[in-house]
């Protein structure tokens, strides 16, 4: 009869050594890095060839949240000013913490870069692509007007010079989406138009800008 006692005894045993288990230690939780969305390159820009960098003050709430966003230094394209500050208002960051580890306000500095991919160098047909880009306006209504003159019956997109900007621009709209390429196309004499009557109001102008100008104006 001793049996069962002895049984009890070790079932009290097993169970008060269990009892006095520490608890299993877990590792320490690890918060999810944060990813955020780079931001869209506007149409309008990527087919002009527009690049640059645009510096932003943040302030970081502790949650990580963004409470203020400036400008502290121009991309020099507005359309690119604002795509930085649209897509960075929905970003979240790590806040700084204070000397007891818990998160503060912050601030912060961030560069953000619009670059299109490179491009194979010039030769000696580009060349003369570029050193059209870089007429004055004046330049560009004189040929106009003799286009004009000696063939009234034709349109703006018979003229070479607006031919190889079409093709600049498609070019440069290739790597986007069949519906953009698909409105550029339909856009282009009214582009060509509309280039024409900007050049002509703004004679000092660099023909360059002039279609970097309108084209961001037509395909907003």
């Amino acid at each position: 009869m001793r049996l069962l006692p002895l049984l009890l005894l070790g079932f009290a045993c097993a169970a008060t050594a269990q009892g006095t288990l520490p608890p299993p230690v877990l590792p320490p939780a690890t918060p999810p890095p944060v990813v955020n969305a780079p931001p869209l390159y506007p149409d309008s820009e990527r087919i002009a060839g527009h690049e640059g960098r645009v510096m932003l003050d943040v302030q970081v709430l502790p949650d990580g949240g963004v409470s203020g966003l400036t400008i502290s230094q121009s991309s020099g394209y507005p359309a690119l000013d604002q795509a930085a500050l649209d897509a960075v208002r929905q970003w979240r960051f790590r806040p700084a913490r204070g000397p007891d580890g818990v998160p503060v306000p912050g601030r912060l500095r961030l560069p953000v870069d619009f670059r299109l991919p490179e491009r194979p160098a010039p030769d000696s047909g580009s060349a003369n692509v570029m050193a059209m880009l870089k007429q004055p306006c004046s330049k560009l209504t004189a040929d106009v007007a003799a286009f004009r003159a000696g063939t009234p019956w034709r349109s703006l997109s018979d003229m070479p010079t607006f031919q190889a900007t079409g093709g600049l621009l498609a070019s440069a709209a290739s790597g986007k989406s069949p519906e953009v390429l698909a409105r550029l196309t339909q856009n282009l004499p009214t582009l060509y138009e509309q280039i024409a009557t900007a050049c002509l109001q703004q004679p000092e102008a660099v023909y360059e800008n002039m279609v970097a100008e309108v084209t961001r104006r037509l395909m907003k």
